[in-house]
Order: C-alpha cells, then sequence, then structure tokens
C-alpha cells in the first residue's frame, strides 16, 4: 500500500526539514503533492471503476442475446447439413467433395464465432 510506504518517508524529510537542511524544491514539492495525487487517482479509479460496471451490464445483455442467436444458427446449420450435406444419399463423389467443401467452410467461420463468443462470455460473464 502506498499510504505504508509513504510514512517512514515522509518522516525523514520532517525530520530533514525540522534541522533545516537544504533539500531541492522540487524534491520537497513531489513529496508534498504525492498524497493528493494519490488520493485524486484512487477517486478517478473509483470513478472508471464504476462507469464500467455499468456499461458491462449493457454488454453481459449483448453476449447473452448473441449466444442464443448463435445457437439457433447452429441447430440450422447442423439441419441443413443432415439434409443437404454430403452424406446425402444418391451424390456423386465430385458433388459431394463440393458440399463438403462448401459445408466446411461454414463451419470453420460458426467455430470462430464460437470461439469469439465463448471469449465474451468469459469477459462479461
Amino acid at each position: 500500500d502506498l499510504e505504508q510506504q509513504m510514512a517512514p518517508i515522509e518522516t525523514q524529510y520532517y525530520v530533514l526539514r525540522r534541522y533545516n537542511v537544504r533539500l531541492p524544491k522540487e524534491e520537497t514539492d513531489t513529496l508534498f503533492n504525492i498524497r493528493p495525487m494519490w488520493k485524486e487517482l484512487l477517486e478517478l479509479g473509483q470513478i472508471r471503476s464504476s462507469k464500467l460496471s455499468h456499461l458491462q451490464t449493457g454488454f453481459r445483455r449483448e453476449v447473452v442475446r448473441a449466444v442464443k442467436s448463435f445457437s439457433l444458427e447452429v441447430m440450422q446449420f447442423c439441419n441443413d447439413f443432415d439434409m443437404n450435406g454430403p452424406m446425402v444419399a444418391g451424390l456423386m463423389p465430385a458433388e459431394a467433395q463440393d458440399r463438403l467443401r462448401k459445408y466446411t467452410e461454414i463451419f470453420e467461420e460458426k467455430n470462430s464465432r464460437m470461439c469469439n463468443l465463448q471469449e465474451r462470455e468469459m469477459l462479461f460473464g
């Protein structure tokens, strides 16, 4: 904690000042300004933390909505794959290969989006 670290330093400077030891003005100014600056920084941190907490609620709602939407997309993708994918009976090998390539690309996009959503869920709960 900065408070605990500053107390002995301030005490030493007060002793030096008491015995009229000449100190550079910049050094003493810094010493006597550091506590108010620290308090100001802590207050600013609290304000920012409060604002971020408020924003986080909105982000959390957006993540939940996006995950629900993505779940529906995945179900539709699975159904489409089952009905129109490369395993449909009667397909020529070239057509099956084209479909496999198409669904592989779609799967990779969905997988990338899933990873992104998982990261957002971890970040915003």
